[in-house]
């Protein structure tokens, strides 16, 4: 009997110390998933297309930038956006992350929509500027901060 009882109290100890720590790694799933969603975000078209927008806006032909984001930048944002909601995630921090990533997406579309109005007038007030400039800004930034997360998470480093 005092076996018995000294074996229950060793296994209840054994219980009580492994739950007083939540030091595992995040599981296998989430770390696919981070990476995965990671590798998407590594092949975002919208930057290297902005590029070519910002030359014709230096170039002094902001009506043909506005035109180029209109039927090619925005257009390819968004069906990079629905490629990202369209990824499968099995993890409510996979399924939060994503909503994130989506959201700053979404954010940087309207940003692109504002700007290519904005300039599609030809001169541009510079406070219009400033405001949409500022909106890109805040979603480029947002998806940094994303990214950031999800290479931590693929690493096993998120807090």
């Amino acid at each position: 009997m005092r076996r018995a009882f000294s074996s229950a109290v060793f296994l209840l100890a054994l219980v009580a110390f492994g739950c007083e720590k939540e030091t595992s790694p995040p599981p296998a799933n989430l770390a696919a998933e981070a990476e995965g969603l990671n590798a998407l975000l590594a092949s975002d078209p919208v930057a290297s297309a902005l590029e070519d927008v910002e030359y014709l806006v230096d170039q002094e032909r902001p009506v043909h930038a506005s035109e180029q984001l209109v039927s090619t930048v925005i257009p390819a944002s968004t069906r990079y956006r629905e490629t990202i909601d369209a990824f499968a995630v099995e993890t409510s921090e996979g399924r939060r992350i994503k909503r994130r990533l989506s959201r700053a997406l979404s954010a940087r579309e309207e940003a692109l929509t504002r700007y290519a109005t904005a300039i599609g007038r030809g001169a541009v007030e510079d406070l219009e500027l400033a405001v949409t400039f500022r909106a890109q800004r805040e979603a480029e930034e947002e998806l940094l901060a994303v990214q950031d997360a999800l290479l931590a998470l693929a690493s096993g480093t998120a807090p």
